[in-house]
């Protein structure tokens, strides 16, 4: 078992608490080549995308999702914080970047690449840094 920790915003927090889900993307690219045999990607955005399918393939069912809400001074967020941790349920899977994209609307942003979690142990409140650090053994 392996736990990943995903860098969330205000935004995108609440739709994988709400959906229950994690999910990365890369910027507004749909990608081509997982239907046609010729890519019209530049083979840097290609190389970058693969990556990103390499790093998700390592998320296994059963792993352990840690989301870390970035610090937002304008939403009130005054520091990062952990908050809880979350089991994963799924394989990951693909939602291209396309105009039926589930949620793309909502979280004003593409996570083409997604599995679907539970929750573990929640933090309502959240953990910062240094209290995780300093607390570590008993997190």
């Amino acid at each position: 078992m392996t736990t990943h920790v995903f860098i969330v915003d205000a935004i995108t927090f609440k739709y994988h608490l709400e959906y229950m889900f994690v999910g990365t993307g890369m910027r507004e690219i749909v990608l081509d080549f997982n239907h046609k045999p010729i890519t019209q990607l530049a083979t840097q955005t290609e190389n970058t995308i693969l990556g990103m399918v390499a790093d998700f393939s390592r998320v296994e069912i059963g792993d352990l999702i840690i989301f870390y809400l970035q610090q937002n001074y304008s939403l009130g967020i005054d520091e990062g914080k952990f908050f809880g941790v979350f089991k994963v349920k799924s394989k990951f899977f693909f939602d291209n970047n396309d105009e039926q994209q589930y949620l793309k609307q909502e979280l004003n942003k593409s996570l083409t690449f997604r599995c679907l979690i539970e929750p573990e142990k929640v933090y309502g409140k959240g953990v910062t840094e240094w209290e995780a650090l300093d607390e570590i053994k008993t997190i």
